[in-house]
């Protein structure tokens, strides 16, 4: 009996490490999603810390872990963003990747969908479930997103080209 409990401790190590590393090498990419979707830092981490809760723990991390748990993430990041602010915290702004500041410049809802389906890869439909709009709503936020975020570059490169 001793050495089946010896091994369900070891297994259990074992897979708390793997959890361990894998929460090491993919937080901080999380994190940052967390950060665009809910344009502040309190919030990203509520999500976040919310979407460890969430995970499957029992067995190491597998080739759809990840996946999943960006989806997580995405959801309690859209559940706890604040709804009337589309103002951005600041330290939002200084902790957030420098290549991804126009994105969190885009109105809050327009952004999430752009984040959801440009950087997260969501299909439309998908993105329709989780935001809870029609399939024509997402276009139209994707679509308002792209122009927000086009202009959003453009006004800075001139900014930077009049320096």
């Amino acid at each position: 009996m001793d050495e089946i409990e010896t091994l369900i401790r070891q297994e259990r190590k074992s897979c708390e490490e793997k959890w361990r590393d894998f929460s090491k090498l993919n937080c901080n990419a999380l994190f940052q999603t967390a950060m665009l979707l809910t344009a502040d830092k309190l919030a990203a981490e509520v999500a976040l810390l919310g979407s460890i809760d969430a995970l499957a723990m029992s067995s190491p991390p597998g080739q759809h872990s990840l996946a999943a748990w960006h989806r997580v993430v995405a959801l309690r990041s859209i559940e706890t963003s604040p709804l009337s602010s589309s103002a951005v915290d600041p330290a939002t702004r200084f902790m957030l990747h420098p290549g991804l500041l126009p994105v969190i410049e885009i109105e809050r809802s327009q952004r999430i969908c752009f984040v959801l389906r440009m950087l997260l890869g969501y299909t439309t439909a998908v993105c329709a479930e989780m935001l809870g709009v029609e399939e024509s709503g997402v276009r139209m936020l994707f679509q308002m997103a792209v122009l927000q975020l086009q202009q959003k570059v453009v006004a800075n490169s001139s900014t930077l080209n009049a320096c």
